[in-house]
């Protein structure tokens, strides 16, 4: 015990470098250690909080890129169509503060609405329990927002729960995420659906700029360069032994990088390709997405 929590102490003492999904990781591991459910955790996660934090950045394969992925061209549709966005003063989107325009003037609305405090908001029809912020702290933020492209396609539905029964937002290849980001900033997101199919229990993230770009860029990665969804043989990954929960799906060409922004260090634990089952060696995300895309 003495060297798993000295591996502890040596990696949060630099998880600000990790950042994003690695200190997300560190915490639960840390949790699990604190509360004595150190063996509930999976064998590589075990060997992941033994090591020192090259070895565990290097097995992860989820350092942070020196940059980002380039967003293609085509991700930005010419005559978009905006996002609807509306603020409220209760928790439950039925008080209606206003709703915003892109051609707002936010020194005109605080004249109006200043001294009201924000509690929800609605965009595109999903209303989220927001943080409670005065209406003149979040006016430019919601005003941004409403003048960017709304999502064109589902590509990865975000959930506030662990069950995709409480949509936060849509990601798309087009979603502006600092404007998103900023509005449903602090918000958790803990559960996605990518590219319409199986519901996926994640790590706990605080929804903010930063997470929208991690997601986004494992949006953008699932499409070829000339806008169209990348095709060719699958490889479908499931966090059961009987491929009966999947994960997601990968084709020759993904990312792994980007799409462990997404899934993180989610283990995996059986695969299906061309109909046969496979149950493997549990593994985090990333090293199965690397060892089996085609």
């Amino acid at each position: 015990m003495k060297k798993i929590l000295l591996a502890l102490t040596l990696t949060f003492a630099v998880s600000a470098l990790a950042d994003g999904i690695i200190a997300d990781k560190l915490a639960q591991i840390n949790k699990a250690s604190v509360s004595g459910q150190i063996d509930r955790l999976s064998q590589n996660e075990k060997y992941l909080i033994t090591q020192n934090l090259d070895q565990v950045l290097s097995i992860l394969n989820l350092s942070a890129p020196s940059q980002r992925p380039d967003r293609p061209d085509w991700r930005r549709h010419p005559n978009y169509e905006r996002n609807k966005v509306i603020s409220y003063s209760d928790d439950y989107c039925t008080r209606v503060i206003t709703e915003f325009k892109p051609s707002d003037r936010c020194q005109s609305l605080g004249a109006i609405f200043g001294s009201s405090i924000v509690k929800a908001v609605s965009v595109n029809g999903n209303c989220t329990n927001s943080v409670d912020t005065y209406f003149r702290n979040s006016c430019d933020s919601m005003v941004d927002l409403a003048g960017a492209q709304r999502p064109r396609t589902a590509d990865l539905e975000v959930f506030s729960d662990d069950y995709c029964t409480r949509k936060l937002t849509t990601i798309d290849p087009g979603v502006d995420c600092q404007s998103l980001g900023d509005v449903l900033n602090g918000t958790q997101a803990r559960s996605v659906i990518l590219d319409g199919k199986t519901c996926v229990n994640l790590i706990d993230r605080n929804f903010s700029a930063h997470t929208c770009l991690d997601y986004q860029d494992g949006v953008v990665s699932r499409y070829e360069t000339d806008g169209t969804r990348r095709r060719g043989d699958a490889v479908e990954l499931f966090s059961d032994d009987y491929c009966t929960r999947g994960v997601t799906t990968i084709r020759r060409g993904d990312n792994c990088s980007a799409l462990s922004g997404i899934f993180g260090t989610l283990g995996i634990r059986s695969v299906n390709f061309r109909g046969q089952c496979v149950n493997i060696t549990d593994t985090a995300f990333a090293y199965a997405c690397d060892s089996y895309v085609r």
